[in-house]
């Protein structure tokens, strides 16, 4: 395997990583993980998750837009360097 070959393989884990995480916080609307089922819904509203909830979604915003290109960059770089 090209050294080029590996590190776009290994580019497109991260990334697909990185995309996840934000595609869950932008689903979320911005609250972390580690929340269960009924407190998201209880918390989605509350006043004073305010801030996580906006660090949350600009971590997403972020996540996404630079995300999605570099996923598609290295998609590509794969097949062009087998």
């Amino acid at each position: 395997m090209d050294a080029t070959h590996q590190f776009s393989l290994h580019m497109l884990v991260i990334l697909g990583f990185v995309l996840f995480v934000s595609l869950l916080l932008h689903h979320n609307h911005g609250l972390f993980l580690a929340r269960t089922t009924y407190k998201l819904k209880k918390y989605r509203n509350d006043s004073a998750h305010r801030s996580e909830r906006a660090l949350g979604n600009k971590i997403s915003a972020v996540g996404i837009k630079f995300g999605v290109p570099l996923f598609l960059i290295f998609l590509i770089l794969t097949f062009l360097t087998r």
